[in-house]
């Protein structure tokens, strides 16, 4: 039941701990049914641990019961680490959130898109919201399925989610607070704003709690967790950025990150992490398609295919791939005579089907 596994997520052991138990005995109803040696035979907790779980129960379990009351009022979701429904990717996690709050879409299993962390430090430079920015675009041009996760943090990660909302991507934002306690104003806007655009807001700490100051790397490990890869926009040698990195190579997941100028301060911790061989350096989001051996999206257009003559549809091949290309590189894949070609991308360009951009290359519409 879930007041269970709400009530095992407030006993004060380690969360690998914890798992190990809800693996081992298959649910946190049974855990709390078992006795003191029940629960420490066969390698199980050793006493002091044991003791402190059949001590805190019943506290536990109030306070549980005030958690689901109180996050049905706030049309809460609250998902346990047993269930079907459970975030596929931070399951795997040995530190995973016996519990976590779930407000607007609750759809976290992973199916066929890619979930990508796009992270950033918060005292950024000019560029880089323009880097953060352009990147998100990318993805939504190449992978439009794509979820981008961040973490509601000034600088890098709210131009990150701002620009999911533009683009008219998935974004799931990882709170280091209760849901029920966003501070700022501008990040209750945007946390307005992801929910409206169908987006998703997760936090594992209980509703009416405190903030912490470590609830930062806690949060961190989160947004390592649920995503298939991390990527760095750019991060300063203080950042919690950094944390998020080491979360991210401790679950064994894909690392990348921007180079920038030695000279900057908020690339010095990206730079680190290139140098080291930690994180594999990325110029442009083709580099993590190669390197997730990713499928480009396929567009509408492609779905609904315009009705072409034979040398239309030879071009209109050759810009499937929603790249630009030069009027020679067509002609040569194609084999289309100049004058072939003249004419047929004439027509296409008047039927709305293909752009021209500077420089006589051409992109499909």
């Amino acid at each position: 039941m879930l007041i269970d596994d709400v009530a095992l997520s407030f006993i004060p052991l380690k969360k690998s701990d914890l798992i190990t138990l809800l693996n081992r005995f298959g649910s946190a109803e049974k855990i709390f049914s078992l006795s003191h040696y029940e629960l420490t035979a066969n390698d199980g907790l050793v006493d002091k641990y044991a003791d402190k779980l059949i001590k805190w129960r019943s506290d536990c379990y109030e306070k549980a019961r005030f958690q689901v009351d109180y996050a049905r009022d706030m049309c809460i979701t609250i998902f346990a680490y047993m269930d079907d429904n459970y975030p596929t990717l931070l399951k795997e996690c040995v530190d995973a959130p016996l519990v976590l709050y779930v407000m607007g879409n609750s759809d976290l299993v992973v199916k066929d898109a890619k979930w990508l962390s796009v992270i950033g430090t918060r005292s950024c430079s000019l560029f880089g919201p323009k880097l953060a920015r352009d990147f998100v675009l990318e993805i939504s041009q190449r992978q439009k399925e794509s979820v981008i996760v961040s973490s509601l943090s000034y600088g890098i990660e709210s131009h990150v989610h701002d620009e999911a909302l533009k683009t008219g991507l998935r974004t799931v934002a990882i709170l280091e607070n209760s849901l029920d306690n966003i501070q700022s104003a501008t990040y209750r806007d945007l946390a307005s704003k992801i929910l409206n655009s169908g987006g998703t807001l997760i936090s594992e700490y209980p509703l009416k709690s405190t903030f912490r100051s470590q609830n930062y790397s806690e949060r961190n490990r989160i947004v390592a967790g649920i995503s298939h890869a991390t990527i760095i926009i750019e991060a300063n040698l203080n950042s919690n950025t950094l944390r998020t990195a080491e979360c991210t190579l401790g679950y064994d997941r894909p690392l990348f990150a921007f180079p920038g100028r030695t000279s900057d301060e908020s690339y010095k911790g990206s730079n680190k992490l290139l140098k080291s061989g930690n994180a594999e350096m990325i110029t442009e989001f083709r580099d993590i398609e190669i390197s997730l051996n990713m499928k480009k999206s396929i567009d509408p257009i492609d779905i609904f295919k315009p009705q072409l003559n034979p040398m239309e549809s030879l071009i209109y091949e050759c810009l499937k791939d929603g790249d630009m290309h030069s009027d020679e590189e067509i002609m040569d894949k194609t084999g289309l005579s100049a004058q072939q070609f003249s004419s047929t991308i004439m027509m296409m360009f008047l039927s709305d089907i293909v752009v021209e951009t500077p420089g006589r290359m051409y992109i499909k519409k």
